[in-house]
């Protein structure tokens, strides 16, 4: 089912780790008209140059990713493209991947409180080595705020600017800062049997 998100453009940034299948989603805010689809298709150019190298950078390299997909969330009717990633976009570390629930998250945060208002991207592909006692080293730290800073850039000169999207309030919010967090998130309380 469609849920409208206002004058916002949902990226999708599609892949793998081994054999397990790995999305980081994005949100772009855009005033005036709808994105055509060649606007479309320039912002996963511009996503392909900016974003992903920085994802590549931090994963090992048991990592590919293999599309974009780009979605005017405006109304059900709007732009929709996929942005075939063709070539070598794999993670550049040769190191051991940590286990797949092994992750480490970096927060986005708008100009408001309250969950609405934030959100997470989970960074792809970490190497065993990244978390010793479970907190990631200086090296790794540096990798993801490497990433924060391509999260924050605003693309297409001007007509995309990073966006926290929020289903329920049916609307985005401007992305002002990201937030890292040094602890490994482990995923372990979104088992089965564990939390909520």
């Amino acid at each position: 089912m469609f849920h409208p998100v206002a004058k916002t453009v949902e990226v999708a940034i599609q892949g793998r780790e081994g054999t397990q299948a790995r999305v980081n989603v994005l949100a772009y805010k855009y005033t005036g008209a709808g994105p055509s689809a060649a606007e479309l298709a320039s912002l996963g150019l511009a996503i392909v140059s900016t974003v992903l190298p920085a994802m590549e950078a931090a994963a090992s390299n048991n990592v590919s990713w293999q599309n974009i997909h780009l979605r005017d969330m405006d109304n059900a009717l709007g732009a929709t493209v996929d942005y075939p990633l063709v070539g070598p976009y794999a993670g550049t570390r040769a190191v051991a991947g940590a286990p797949g629930n092994v992750t480490l998250a970096l927060s986005k945060r708008s100009a408001y409180a309250g969950r609405s208002f934030r959100g997470r991207l989970f960074m792809v592909g970490p190497g065993q080595g990244d978390f010793p006692a479970d907190v990631a080293t200086n090296a790794y730290l540096t990798l993801a705020t490497n990433l924060a800073a391509t999260l924050l850039t605003v693309l297409v000169t001007g007509r995309f600017t990073p966006a926290i999207a929020s289903v329920t309030q049916a609307a985005s919010n401007v992305m002002v800062s990201v937030v890292i967090d040094a602890i490994a998130d482990s995923m372990r309380r979104r088992l089965a049997g564990r939390g909520r």
